[in-house]
């Protein structure tokens, strides 16, 4: 919750990144990496030489191998989040994330091959139905402000559907949670399956390792490798860019831990409560309006995000390069 928020802040006037966001997945990656090697000698009791001969045994270098595949779907993923966060204020960006809530329920059958109850079902649909009047919700909001009767105002609401299904960001959107959600179900077969054989932060290892050199690979694609330290002086520089790197640690290592010991579906539960505590730090925040219908005021909602700005980072405080 608090790294949306906080990538939100990170925005220049003109709404852009002032820094490389794959450099900003990378260091999340690095952070994670750092962590549970940590966590690896605190909790296994374990000394460099055990652990490097465990991460390189045999049985590690197949699972080193297996977790290419969550890793390339989490890199898709964390980079999808902020171009979508370019489209999307943070209460919306998080309301209709919550679509891989169905998502993850049929990848979640398909993979365990255990049927969701009718209960289980019916709540994940009332969760996406949620989504779909938040985004709904502001072209019906502004049709009953401009006085428009009750049967124009519900063609308000069906238009503002048609309207947001055909959304070209949606899309974009749309595959950022088909990857959230089949990545999140294979790394809890991985986490599951194998942890007899690999302890928890050490398939951390690997999933943290594999992360990393996707994106270095992508930089190098994008010849951004050579100038990557200068880049990553660029994100450091910037207090704000660095706390959402810090969440973004913590909620990596705290998501393994919920799939390890719970489930997908159940974790997609949990993650739905996001919603209502981003409606309220985006508001205390970020001074995002929210109202009863769903929809803002774009002038009121600006004027009131660039005052909440003003406040955190006086005029002698450059959040930008």
């Amino acid at each position: 919750m608090f790294a949306v928020i906080f990538t939100q802040l990170s925005k220049r006037d003109d709404s852009s990144f002032g820094y490389d966001i794959t450099v900003v997945v990378v260091l999340i990656e690095l952070g994670k990496l750092i962590a549970a090697l940590a966590l690896c000698f605190k909790l296994y009791d374990v000394n460099m030489e055990t652990l490097v001969a465990t991460l390189t045994s045999e049985n590690g270098r197949t699972t080193a191998a297996l977790y290419l595949i969550p890793a390339g779907l989490y890199v898709l993923y964390n980079n999808l989040t902020f171009i979508n966060m370019l489209s999307f204020d943070a209460v919306t960006y998080t309301v209709l994330s919550q679509c891989r809530i169905i998502l993850t329920g049929i990848v979640f059958q398909i993979f365990f091959k255990r049927k969701l109850t009718r209960m289980q079902w019916f709540s994940l649909f009332l969760l996406t139905v949620g989504c779909v009047v938040k985004d709904v919700g502001a072209t019906a909001s502004k049709r009953s402000a401009d006085g428009v009767g009750d049967q124009e105002a519900l063609m308000g609401y069906l238009w503002g559907a048609i309207q947001a299904a055909l959304r070209p960001e949606l899309a974009v959107l749309l595959l950022q949670q088909v990857a959230s959600s089949c990545a999140g179900v294979y790394n809890e077969v991985l986490l599951k399956q194998r942890s007899c054989d690999i302890p928890l932060m050490m398939q951390n290892v690997y999933m943290c390792f594999n992360s990393i050199l996707f994106n270095l690979v992508a930089l190098g694609v994008m010849g951004k490798l050579g100038s990557l330290p200068s880049l990553i002086v660029e994100v450091a520089s910037q207090p704000v860019v660095m706390l959402v790197v810090a969440c973004g640690t913590c909620y990596g290592l705290i998501a393994s831990v919920l799939l390890k010991e719970l489930n997908s579906i159940l974790k997609t539960y949990a993650a739905a409560v996001e919603i209502f505590l981003c409606g309220i730090a985006s508001h205390l925040i970020l001074g995002t309006v929210i109202d009863d219908a769903g929809g803002n005021d774009q002038e009121q909602q600006q004027q009131s995000y660039d005052n909440k700005r003003s406040l955190l980072f006086p005029s002698g405080l450059k959040t930008e390069c």
